[in-house]
């Protein structure tokens, strides 16, 4: 037991050192014969305040405290191939429809052109004037928290025909892809 509180007081006496607060704490508590639990709660009390004084865990308490917009979705969920799949028989009239796996989610493209995006089983396509014009009332919320907010479609999915044509309009709105910058040989 003597040992432990040897090391507890070295340990506590080279952690308060150079403050004056540690070094006050530290003398009372070995002038009054308090046990080692104590005193070592006291070091881990000090190594906290002198982290938050003097490093980087400053800033981790100051992004803590920002406000965060309040997202009314439920929480994400990873989109079901099967989901992927349905989009894909409902827009087959369209044309040349692909999805790629972005961040855990898919980006919709058509003939090369990203326009839209599935999260959480729900389709989100760019909002456009043209895409509004063949939707009429469209419901506009995030794909995820951050961005823009994009049309929601979602009875809309079960009719081909007005998928095909918000598809191809939402397209020709949308700007063409920029051209892949050529990798040079070493």
């Amino acid at each position: 037991m003597q040992n432990s509180t040897w090391a507890v007081s070295q340990l506590s006496r080279k952690v308060c050192s150079g403050s004056v607060w540690g070094n006050v704490v530290r003398s009372a508590v070995f002038a009054n014969g308090f046990g080692t639990l104590l005193d070592l709660a006291i070091v881990v009390l000090h190594w906290t305040y002198l982290a938050i004084r003097n490093s980087s865990l400053r800033s981790l308490f100051k992004t803590a405290a920002r406000p965060v917009a309040y997202d009314s979705r439920p929480p994400t969920m990873a989109t079901d191939a099967t989901f992927i799949d349905f989009i894909r028989e409902q827009t087959l009239a369209a044309g040349r429809m692909s999805f790629k796996k972005m961040f855990g989610e898919y980006g919709v493209y058509f003939e090369e052109k990203i326009i839209g995006l599935v999260c959480d089983n729900q389709l989100f396509l760019k909002p456009t004037d043209a895409g509004r014009r063949v939707l009429g009332e469209v419901h506009e919320a995030p794909p995820y928290p951050g961005v823009k907010p994009h049309f929601l479609i979602g009875e809309q999915l079960d009719d081909p025909a007005v998928m095909t044509e918000v598809i191809r309009a939402t397209a020709a709105a949308s700007p063409a892809p920029k051209p892949k910058a050529v990798r040079k040989k070493k």
